[in-house]
């Protein structure tokens, strides 16, 4: 592959991101405290990992939580165009998160560090989209 070819899927992956969270976060309630709740989630990513990040998303009965935690794990588990892990967690029937969290634990050590990485570049733009739809004017 090229530098050109690598730059443009690069762009891509960052617009379908884009798009997926602009998409699930306009139709969200209580918009002003899912954007307080993500200007935080990317350093809590850096400073303890998606498996811990995730388990305490899904552990929380805070809505702003369960609604990231989901959203997130939906677009790594399902929506990402990057097959992230070989195996994606539990039943269908299981809530998104959990099937993330059984995918982190049982993943290889290559496919969790690259399924962080996505999941970061990911919170970063759920921020800066947050912001922009609630922003105070």
């Amino acid at each position: 592959m090229t530098t050109s070819t690598l730059n443009q899927e690069g762009r891509s992956l960052q617009r379908l991101r884009m798009q997926f969270a602009y998409n699930e976060l306009k139709e969200k309630s209580g918009g002003k405290d899912i954007k307080a709740r993500l200007k935080g989630l990317p350093v809590a990513l850096r400073m303890n990992g998606l498996a811990v990040v995730g388990a305490q998303l899904c552990a929380s009965s805070e809505y702003k939580d369960r609604a990231i935690g989901e959203m997130l794990a939906e677009w790594l588990l399902k929506e990402c165009p990057i097959n992230l892990f070989t195996k994606k967690g539990g039943p269908s029937r299981d809530r998104p998160l959990k099937r993330l969290l059984e995918a982190c634990i049982s993943a290889k050590r290559t496919e969790y560090e690259a399924a962080q990485m996505e999941a970061l570049a990911f919170l970063e733009q759920a921020k800066l989209i947050a912001e922009a739809l609630w922003s105070e004017d």
